[in-house]
Formats: C-alpha cells, structure tokens, sequence
C-alpha cells in the first residue's frame, strides 16, 4: 500500500471500531483494535495495540505487543515484547517472553548459548547430527540480536570439516562467518 492510501486520522474522538496501517494524529481512540499504525500525539483507552509506533501520547488500560513507544504517559497496560523509552508509567506489566534471555547480561547469555550449543556438538567440534543447526539457534531465528549472539558463538564452537566429496563452494560462506571460524578440518 503507498503513502497515498493510508488512512490519516486527525483531531478526532472515536469509539469501538478496528484500524490497520493508518496514520493517528491528536485524537482520542476508546476501545480500538489497531495494527500497523503510527500514532501521534493521541489518548489511546482500552485499545488492543499490535505492531504499532506510539510516541508522544497517553495510553490507558491497553493491550501493547510487538509495537514501540516513545515520550508517552502509559497506565494500567500490559505491555507484551514492546520496546518503550522516556515513558512514565503506573500500574503496568511488561512481558518478554519468550525472550527473556535479554534480561541477562551479554556474559551470562553466552554462556548460556555455549551450553545450548555444546549439548548439539559431539567433542570433535562437530554436530551430533549432520546438516543441523542447534535448536537454540533454530529457537532465536524471530529475534534478530539474541540470533546473532547465537550464531557468533556456534560458528566459534564449530568445526567446519572439509571433504573431498563436499562439492560445497567455500565462496558461499560469508565473510563474518570465516570471521567467526574457529576450527577447520581438511580430509
């Protein structure tokens, strides 16, 4: 959809109704369903908030998840995988999981990842089963900076083994991926 579609709403009070992918300025929305919006400026009450940029509002009794506020006033809501900063807020619960490994310091995450990985690996440095990523890997694949954390410590767990037969063209690793390599082995 372009710019030229999306509904703009401004200076308004509106009641019991569903939006996605609109523009939500200076008004008043009571018990809205919004997916996909920016909103501005606006009082939000007893809203169902999904995948949203809320800045510079006041939000009362909502449902936020896998959205983004900013400079807001937010009462009584439950926030759920939702990034906020310079917010005021009362009588609120933030949910994070099932990422709650980003509460853990940089440290203790990897160890927890080196755990995770060392449980797939046999001692050679090589996967238990051939052609398989760890499945906390697998797990993180959704949340872009904990699988990044992830990949970087298994590419310095793993042995990549080369073989005669392989037929796999090394030009297809990536540069931080031989960055990463720890362990080599040639057949």
């Amino acid at each position: 959809m372009d710019n030229a579609q999306i509904p703009v709403i401004h200076d308004c009070i509106l009641e019991n109704a569903k939006l996605d992918n609109a523009n939500i300025s200076k008004s008043t929305l009571k018990c809205f369903k919004l997916s996909s919006c920016t909103i501005a400026n606006a009082t939000l009450i007893a809203c169902d908030i999904k995948d949203c940029e809320v800045r510079d509002s006041t939000v009362t009794d909502c449902q936020l998840s896998d959205s983004s506020i900013n400079n807001s006033q937010i009462s009584d809501t439950t926030l759920l995988r939702t990034k906020y900063e310079r917010c005021s807020m009362t009588g609120c619960s933030t949910k994070l999981s099932p990422l709650a490994l980003q509460k853990f310091p940089p440290e203790i995450r990897d160890r927890i990842f080196k755990y995770s990985i060392w449980q797939h690996m046999r001692p050679d440095g090589e996967a238990l089963l051939k052609q398989t990523t760890p499945p906390i890997v697998v797990a993180l694949r959704s949340h872009d900076d904990l699988y990044a954390e992830a990949v970087r410590i298994y590419q310095r767990t793993y042995t990549l083994t080369v073989q005669k037969g392989n037929n796999y063209p090394m030009d297809m690793i990536g540069v931080v991926a031989w960055k990463n390599l720890r362990y080599m082995k040639i057949e």
